[in-house]
Order: structure tokens, then C-alpha cells, then sequence
């Protein structure tokens, strides 16, 4: 930590599966045990908020009273576009940082999970970001860390804040975002692009013959 001039770090405390469960469950059922044929779908809601107590509360406050079929779809949404009760609490670190940390949480958030830091540091970079100083208070915010291998590490929801942040600069229209983050997003893109630039050729083709 010393060599990223980071002096203290707080890291959210995590609950353990049996704690998180029990938690989860009483948002959502307003008792200890689920449902009978819930056990499955609730396992899967829990894994999903690694730990975190307010997306546990949240997630389960707003599953209550529903089907099986309405926690799979709102699971699927989840996965895919995040809570925004859970969003809004974290946004607030995000959203107090200077732009050259914003830039580079959002590249680690896409690119680098899992990375060594001397392979982040050296893109980042050459992009012409300042990933010494910048990584240091993505860590001190408790917004990244870094394991025993150097490696950057980030927890899947604040990964999603930042999905969901670049998502929401074009809900629509996904080639204006910076980011792509699903290979589908980026086809549709490609694909789109090459048959506009086609059309444009056939129009001036059409045009230098008149």
C-alpha cells in the first residue's frame, strides 16, 4: 500500500453467506427461512449481493409479496441494469471524485479487473491519465483494492455502478456511450456503423455517375 501513498483504507464490511441469507430473508419474507421453492432463487440473490447489507435489504424489501417468475425477472434486471436504491449510495464516492479518477475507475470497471497493476499503471498512462495518484484514491475510497498478487480487484455491484453510470449518458443510442461492456452491445455497434458507412459510399458512388 505504502508505494500507492495510501496511509489507511476502510473497506465495507461484508456479512458471510449464513448471515447474508438470514438478512436477505427477513427483508423479503419478514422471517428467518423462505418459502418453499424459494430456496434456489434466493441463493442466487444473496451470491449476487456478495455481502453487501443494503443491497441485501434493498433486493429483499423489493421482492416481497412476489413470484418465483417476478424474483427470476427482476434478478435478470438486476444482473443487467442495478438497483437504483443500491446505485444512488454508492454514486455518491463516484460522484466526488475529480475527473481523472472518474475516467479511471470506469476503465477498471471495464478493462482492468483481475489486472496486474504494472499492466494498468503503463496503459493508463499511455492514454494520458495519472494512475499512480489516481488508483491510490479509487483505493482509499474503497471503490477498488488490490490482492495479495498486485492485482486490481473491484466488487461486482461498484463494477455495476460503473455499467451503469456509461449506460446512462445513452440509455438508446449505444454507440455515443465510451464504453461497451456486453459483446452483443459491441456487434450491434460494428454491425451498424459498417452499414451506414456502406450506404454513405453507395450514395456518393451515385452521385460522382450523375
Amino acid at each position: 500500500m505504502a508505494a500507492h501513498q495510501v496511509d489507511k483504507t476502510y473497506e465495507v464490511k461484508k456479512l458471510n453467506h449464513g448471515e447474508a441469507f438470514e438478512l436477505f430473508t427477513w427483508s423479503a419474507f419478514k422471517r428467518k427461512a423462505p418459502d418453499a421453492g424459494y430456496l434456489e432463487i434466493c441463493n442466487r440473490a444473496v451470491l449476487y449481493a456478495e455481502g453487501l447489507p443494503l443491497a441485501l435489504k434493498v433486493m429483499g424489501s423489493n421482492l416481497f409479496g412476489k413470484t418465483v417468475a417476478e424474483w427470476k425477472s427482476a434478478l435478470g434486471k438486476y444482473e443487467k441494469i442495478p438497483s437504483r436504491e443500491v446505485q444512488n449510495v454508492l454514486r455518491v464516492t463516484y460522484d466526488n471524485l475529480e475527473e481523472n479518477e472518474k475516467e479511471i475507475f470506469l476503465d477498471v470497471a471495464r478493462f482492468f479487473k483481475g489486472e496486474t497493476m504494472e499492466y494498468v499503471e503503463k496503459t493508463l498512462q499511455a492514454c494520458g491519465f495519472y494512475p499512480t495518484f489516481g488508483i491510490s484514491v479509487l483505493i482509499y475510497r474503497s471503490l477498488v483494492s488490490i490482492d495479495e498478487y498486485n492485482r486490481l480487484r473491484i466488487h461486482d455491484l461498484i463494477q455495476d455502478m460503473g455499467r451503469e453510470i456509461v449506460r446512462e449518458v445513452s440509455p438508446i443510442e449505444l454507440g455515443k456511450r465510451s464504453r461497451l461492456w456486453h459483446h452483443e452491445d459491441v456487434f450491434e455497434v460494428l454491425t451498424e456503423n459498417t452499414v451506414r458507412a456502406m450506404c454513405v459510399l453507395v450514395i456518393l458512388h451515385s452521385f460522382t455517375n450523375l
